[in-house]
């Protein structure tokens, strides 16, 4: 099971407050505790924060929640994590130290630095689990988390301070008013990844904090990062989602991206009882239905996204693996 704190609902009931309705009741609603909108250190079924976020959302009938809640919590709901960022010596530093140590906080998101010409891009997502399907809320997660990264860069490049481009895998909103006030004016949607540019001037700039505690924390890491049986699939299957974009996402690129051979690869996913292909098929399934619900790409288009050589091959693997072509899927989805 995929899993978070209940921290991530810092600020939730209050926000819910304003719109003259109850958290509690929402939070019933999709079979989570209200304790856990006032205990942050509830470890929580991740889908049923993904439904809460939404059935919020709905109940507010605010599309902009997750952008909304980022001004009620800000990064130090990720507790210890935070305070391994905030011992950086730079901005680039602690988003870095932020992506290794996200485990820490949740298996249900992947954050991850990625180096590009004149900066680096923050990427996001989150795994729901291979027996959980694609849940509605992922998009206000995303946002939320966007936005309170947004709001931390700003305390140190000033108020002004925009991304140099933005880029979501779900479809945009009627409005995109409040995503250009928030992003920035280049925000790109239906997109292979949910990604912000931060230039490297702006991950230059120091961070405000001690580095009292540091090696405790680092030890911590270290300990969390050792391999075990049922963490290398995960492993394995966070490389394929950061590379399916790439043009070459094979075993081989994967293989390399562990820092193992192909062969230790095998064997040791051989030992979990699953494959290579096994992953692959499930991340591709995963990100298919995504698209299908959540953007406005043609199948042809998600094919292409997917590596498959044809879009008549990607819609026999689709219907093999949910008994549906994809038209019929976004249907239904609609």
């Amino acid at each position: 099971m995929k899993t978070i704190t209940s921290a991530s609902l810092s600020g939730a009931a209050d926000l819910i407050r304003n719109y003259g309705l109850d958290a509690t009741t929402i939070a019933r609603l999709v079979g989570l505790d209200p304790k856990a909108l006032r205990d942050p250190d509830m470890i929580l079924d991740s889908r049923q924060v993904l439904r809460f976020f939404n059935m919020a959302s709905a109940a507010c009938r605010e599309r902009y929640f997750g952008i909304e809640l980022a001004y009620h919590q800000g990064p130090e709901i990720l507790g210890s994590v935070w305070l391994l960022a905030k011992q950086a010596a730079n901005l680039g530093e602690a988003l870095r130290n932020v992506a290794e140590a996200m485990q820490l906080y949740s298996n249900a998101i992947v954050m991850r630095m990625l180096p590009e010409a004149n900066g680096a891009v923050c990427c996001y997502d989150t795994l729901t689990g291979r027996d959980a399907g694609v849940l509605e809320g992922e998009e206000q997660v995303i946002e939320l988390s966007f936005a309170i990264l947004c709001n931390e860069v700003r305390l140190l490049a000033g108020p002004l301070w925009l991304p140099s481009y933005t880029q979501f895998r779900h479809s945009a909103p009627q409005s995109l008013r409040r995503h250009h006030r928030e992003f920035g004016r280049s925000i790109q949607f239906n997109q292979n990844r949910n990604a912000i540019f931060i230039d490297n001037k702006v991950l230059a700039l120091p961070m405000r904090g001690s580095r009292a505690g540091h090696k405790i924390l680092q030890r911590e890491l270290l300990r969390r990062r050792k391999i075990s049986r049922e963490s290398f699939p995960s492993r394995v299957e966070l490389v394929i989602r950061s590379l399916i974009s790439a043009e070459h996402c094979n075993v081989e690129a994967v293989a390399s991206a562990l820092d193992v051979s192909v062969r230790s690869l095998q064997i040791k996913l051989a030992a979990t009882g699953t494959g290579y292909q096994d992953i692959l098929d499930y991340v591709r399934e995963n990100l298919a239905c995504r698209y299908l619900r959540d953007s406005d790409l043609s199948v042809a288009e998600i094919a292409e996204l997917l590596q498959f050589s044809e879009t008549s091959t990607f819609s026999r693997f689709f219907r093999r693996r949910k008994g549906v072509s994809p038209r019929a899927f976004r249907q239904m989805e609609a």
